[in-house]
């Protein structure tokens, strides 16, 4: 009888924890800050490469990567691939629920397909942060890269049930 009621109990807990989570919605904005149009909802990654600084919204989260440049690596820790790279960026909440944004939604890779893994040895950089409705945060996201002239973002929201992603194409400032 207990199995039966742990069992239910694992059960009931498991789909209110999934109940938050749905399909990705991936809209373009447009300068004036207005969703100028929605990409078809499709278990593929949405096909579209958006450029540094061009704004998408992504589940009720707008996004804008401004801007990426290589910077020094910290002296006590040393960037392993060879440079740091530093990707500045806004993300706003237009949504009705908190929304959660973090470094590990963003995977970095190389025109070779070399993917890269974040630097943690900065003065300051982001990790994560549940942005309430209504409300935007900055920061600067930094990543242990070898040097290329042009790298691949793949922006993937955590928390959702499918596998849509968001591409974005990042050419650091000399």
């Amino acid at each position: 009888m207990r199995k039966k009621l742990g069992t239910i109990a694992l059960a009931g807990a498991l789909a209110f924890s999934l109940a938050a989570c749905g399909e990705t919605e991936v809209k373009e904005v447009s300068k004036d800050n207005a969703p100028k149009q929605e990409e078809k909802k499709d278990n593929k990654a949405t096909s579209k490469v958006y450029k540094a600084g061009e704004t998408v919204e992504v589940n009720g989260l707008q996004i804008t990567f401004n801007s990426a440049k290589f910077v020094e690596a910290n002296e006590y820790v040393k960037a392993e691939k060879g440079k740091v790279l530093e990707i500045d960026f806004i993300a706003k909440n237009n949504g009705k629920k908190d929304a959660y944004f973090g470094i590990d939604e963003l995977k970095i890779a190389d025109a070779g397909g070399n993917q890269f893994k974040e630097y943690f040895g900065g003065d300051h950089p982001f990790m994560n942060e549940n942005v309430a409705p209504g409300n935007q945060i900055t920061g600067k996201m930094l990543f242990d890269v070898a040097e290329s002239d042009k790298y691949t973002g793949t922006y993937k929201p955590n928390f959702t049930l499918d596998d849509k992603s968001v591409k974005f194409e990042f050419t650091p400032a000399k």
